[in-house]
């Protein structure tokens, strides 16, 4: 071997080990970009698309069809049950790749769009700047397609021209509501409380009250004779009462 070839491979060698290490999602993210940074979008033109519905050449459900789009995710590796990245494979992982990531393959497979070759993904949490969390927020829809993380509706935000899709699970307060279902039987029914629960459970619950009950009485049968035949310590303690007398009464008479 040469000293010049032996030269080139000292050189690459760190480049093989440097490949060789496990990135992670910030690294690997194919649409990377940095928070606030100017004049840099990610976004697809959905204009023709747009005349295309007006046209009615197309249908609504197949507007995204056929696309790739790019949307920015807001990771925290504290929380892989949200977002679980495979350092090791540079993907996501197969198995459980997380809450977000198989709902969005599920939004992209209905919509017929694609994504994973165009994402982009930074951690709010390890980002320090004096920007507030709406800015950031504007920035990433300015950005990219769309945010996919849990982003809270405002009258601000929604008045800054940023649109909220229907939510996938209802977090309203709302517990108990009206049964306006005119095909179920509104007629009062007495035993309507037993409802929430089966048999067994019912049969479990009076079982252990009436098991509960025996014990109770049997308790305060032992602890009555044991009263009768305790000694008072003076005559004060015995003015007190005989039978359900504290614990810390007792302690004091021994």
């Amino acid at each position: 071997m040469s000293i010049n070839s032996l030269l080139l491979l000292l050189l690459t060698l760190p480049l093989f080990v440097f490949n060789a290490d496990a990135g992670n999602i910030f690294d690997d993210a194919p649409y990377q970009t940095l928070p606030f940074t100017p004049n840099v979008t990610h976004r697809t033109n959905l204009c023709e698309r747009q005349k295309l519905l007006t046209s009615g050449e197309i249908e609504f459900i197949d507007i995204l069809r056929g696309m790739e789009l790019s949307p920015v995710l807001l990771v925290n590796p504290a929380l892989p049950i949200l977002i679980n990245y495979d350092e090791k494979a540079g993907t996501f992982a197969k198995d459980r790749p997380g809450f977000y990531i198989e709902l969005l393959d599920e939004l992209a497979s209905r919509a017929g769009f694609s994504w994973r070759k165009s994402y982009g993904a930074f951690n709010p949490f390890e980002y320090v700047s004096n920007a507030t969390v709406t800015e950031m927020l504007v920035w990433s829809v300015n950005a990219y397609d769309f945010s996919f993380s849990g982003w809270i509706r405002q009258i601000d935000r929604i008045q800054l021209g940023i649109a909220f899709p229907k939510g996938f699970s209802d977090n309203s307060l709302i517990l108990i509501a009206r049964n306006n279902r005119a095909s179920e039987n509104s007629s009062f029914n007495i035993f309507s409380f037993t409802g929430p629960f089966d048999y067994f459970v019912w049969l479990s619950i009076i079982g252990t009250i009436i098991f509960t009950g025996i014990v109770y009485r049997w308790v305060s049968k032992n602890y009555s004779l044991g009263q009768k035949t305790m000694q008072p310590c003076d005559d004060n303690v015995r003015r007190k009462g005989k039978v359900l007398k504290s614990f810390r009464l007792n302690a004091s008479c021994r």
